[in-house]
């Protein structure tokens, strides 16, 4: 989620905060928090300008910094239960003070990339389907 939607989110779950501290924490309800979303369960996100905007403090010692508008991108292989994992991350965020007892899967390589890999044929590609696209010939089934 964008992070202006990230505040959005916090703003509208803070009145269940409790509850989603206490649900979290008996072991017997699950959530699945995916991308910048586990960002919201910190002690906080602190915002480029150094200001924080508070988190539901499921782990308080767990808390996020963005560092827009730097993107931080990633391809990582993760291990879950013996099973291998591969993946990209693109982020503005860096999240500290997590316990690996509670990551989804561990990861084993993660390799912070400056440019994504063939971008300027992506680009290029994404420029002529979408010149493609302007055909008023097209027929799309």
């Amino acid at each position: 989620m964008s992070e202006a939607s990230q505040e959005l989110v916090l703003e509208r779950l803070m009145p269940w905060q409790e509850k989603i501290v206490s649900l979290m924490q008996n072991g017997r309800t699950l959530f699945l928090w995916v991308g910048n979303a586990l960002e919201l369960l910190g002690a906080y996100i602190q915002r480029e300008d150094g200001s924080r905007v508070a988190g539901l403090g499921v782990f308080f010692s767990m808390y996020s910094v963005r560092q827009s508008p730097q993107r931080f991108n990633n391809l990582i292989r993760a291990d879950f239960k013996g099973t291998k994992l591969i993946g990209y991350t693109s982020r503005f965020s860096h999240t500290y003070g997590l316990s690996k007892e509670y990551a989804l899967c561990q990861t084993e390589i993660g390799a912070s990339l400056e440019k994504l890999p063939y971008e300027d044929a992506m680009r290029q590609a994404y420029a002529y389907k979408m010149k493609e696209m302007d055909n008023p010939d097209l027929k799309l089934f």
